[in-house]
C-alpha cells in the first residue's frame, strides 16, 4: 500500500513515526503539517519516487530521518528545511545522485550521516562535514572523488568513518591524529540517540572480513576506520599508529606505498587490520606481534619482505594473510629464509655482473672514441692523411664535394 496524501493533516500531532519494514511503495506526501514531528523511520519499505521539497517543510523539531532501504531517486535531502535539531540522517541503499547536499551544513547537531551505496559524486567542499558531535559517517559505495576531507580531523566525536568504494585520492591526512581514539571521550553516553529510537539504532560496518551489526553496549565500545577501495597514494602517515583506542583499520585496495609504521605497535585495542593489496614495502615490524587483541590481519599482495615474526598475535594467522608477498618468508608461509636470502643474492649477483659488463663496454667504447678526437685535434699528419683517406673513399663511391 501507499501512503496516503493526507498523512500529515491526519497526524498533526504525531510526534514519532516509525513505518519501517512494511511493503509501502510510491511516494512519500508531504508531512509538512505534522509540526509535532520529531522522528521519521520510513527505512526498508519500497518507496520509489524522488523526495517532495515540501516533504518536511518547517518541521524544525525533527531529529530523526531514516529513509534507508529503500529505491528513492533524485537529488539528496535535505532542502531547504529547517533542520536545525537533526541528530540522524539515513539514506542508505537508494539511488539519489549528484552531490551531498550543501544544505547539510545548516543541521550543526548531526550525529549520525549515513549516505552508503546511493549514486553520489564530487568532491566534498571544506567545511560540509564540520560537526562538532558527529559520531558516524558513512560515506562508502558512492563515487565521491578529490582528497579526504580534512573536516573529519577536527571532530571530537568520531566512531565510525567509512569511506570506502569512492574514488577518493591524494595522500591520508596526518591530521588524522586528534583526540578521539586516543583519549577516546564517551560520546554514546551523552545521548546521542536520544528518544526511544535509542533501543533499536545500529551501524553496519565492515570489519574482521565481515558486514558486522554494532548496537547496544557493542555500539558505544566500538571504533573504526574504512578507507578501502579508492585511489589513495603515498605512505601511511605515522600519527595513525597513535589512535590507540581504534579497533578496526582498514586500508586495502589502494596504492599506498612505504613501509608499515613502526608506531602501529601502539594500537593496543586493534582488532582488525588490512593492508592488503597495495604497495608497501619493508619488513614487518616486529611489534605488530604485541597487538594481543588483534584477530584478523591481511598484509596480502604487496611488496614486503623478511621474515614474518612466529610469536604471539602474528603467529595465529595463516598464509593467506602474507600471499603476493614473494620476498616474505618465515614458518607461517612454510618458505625458508635462507633460501630466499640466496636466491635473493643471487639476483643481486647478476644485477653486479651484468652492471660490470656493461660499464666496461661503455668505458672502451668512451676512451676509444675520444683518444681518436683527441689525436686527429692535436696531431696534424694524422689529420691529413684521413682527410686524404675520405677524399679517396668519395671518389670510388662517385661522390663529389661542392662547396
Amino acid at each position: 500500500m501507499s501512503i496516503p496524501t493526507n498523512f500529515g493533516s491526519i497526524f498533526q500531532f504525531l510526534d514519532y513515526c516509525d513505518m519501517s519494514s512494511n511493503r509501502l511503495y510510491g511516494g512519500i506526501p508531504s508531512l509538512a503539517e505534522a509540526t509535532s514531528l520529531e522522528v521519521l523511520d520510513l527505512s526498508s519499505n519500497n518507496l520509489n519516487e524522488e523526495i517532495l521539497p515540501t516533504l518536511i517543510g518547517n518541521l524544525s523539531i525533527l531529529t530523526s530521518l531514516l529513509l534507508s532501504n529503500n529505491d528513492l531517486t533524485g537529488p539528496m535531502p535535505p532542502f531547504h528545511w529547517n533542520l536545525g535539531s537533526l541528530k540522524h540522517l539515513s539514506l542508505e541503499n537508494n539511488r539519489f545522485s549528484g552531490r551531498l547536499s550543501p544544505l547539510l551544513s545548516n543541521s550543526s547537531n548531526l550525529k549520525t550521516l549515513n549516505v552508503r551505496n546511493n549514486h553520489l559524486s564530487g568532491i566534498i567542499p571544506d567545511g560540509l562535514l564540520s560537526f562538532q558531535q558527529l559520531g558516524v559517517i558513512l560515506l562508502g559505495g558512492n563515487d565521491f572523488h578529490g582528497p579526504i576531507p580534512l573536516d573529519l580531523c577536527f571532530n571530537n566525536y568520531l566512531h565510525f568513518v567509512d569511506l570506502s568504494n569512492n574514488q577518493f585520492s591524494g595522500e591520508i591526512p596526518n591530521c588524522f591524529y586528534n583526540d578521539f581514539w586516543t583519549d577516546l571521550p564517551m560520546y554514546f553516553n551523552d545521548d546521542p540517540f536520544s528518544g526511544n529510537i535509542t533501543e533499536r539504532m545500529s551501524v553496519d560496518f565492515t570489519t574482521k572480513g565481515e558486514n558486522l551489526t554494532y548496537m547496544g553496549e557493542p555500539l558505544v565500545l566500538m571504533t573504526g576506520i574504512d578507507l578501502s577501495m579508492n585511489q589513495l597514494s603515498g605512505a601511511i602517515p605515522p600519527p595513525l599508529g597513535f589512535l590507540r583506542q581504534l579497533k578496526s583499520l582498514n586500508l586495502s585496495h589502494n596504492q599506498l606505498v612505504g613501509p608499515i609504521p613502526e608506531t602501529f605497535m601502539y594500537m593496543q585495542d586493534m582488532e582488525s587490520l588490512d593492508l592488503s593489496y597495495n604497495h608497501l614495502n619493508g619488513s614487518l615490524p616486529m611489534q605488530l606481534a604485541n597487538l594481543s587483541f588483534l584477530c584478523s590481519f591481511n598484509v596480502a599482495y604487496n611488496n614486503l619482505s623478511g621474515e614474518i615474526p612466529f610469536q604471539q598475535q602474528l603467529g595465529t594467522f595463516d598464509e593467506s594473510a602474507f600471499e603476493g608477498n614473494d620476498n616474505l618468508c618465515g614458518e607461517i608461509i612454510n618458505k625458508n629464509c635462507s633460501s630466499v636470502l640466496h636466491q635473493n643474492q643471487g639476483v643481486f649477483d647478476a644485477i653486479d655482473t651484468s652492471l660490470v659488463f656493461w660499464s666496461y663496454v661503455f668505458g672502451c667504447f668512451a676512451l676509444g672514441f675520444w683518444g681518436t678526437v683527441a689525436l686527429l685535434i692535436w696531431d696534424e699528419v694524422c689529420r691529413r692523411r684521413l682527410c686524404d683517406l675520405m677524399d679517396a673513399l668519395m671518389f670510388k663511391l662517385g661522390w663529389e664535394f661542392v662547396p
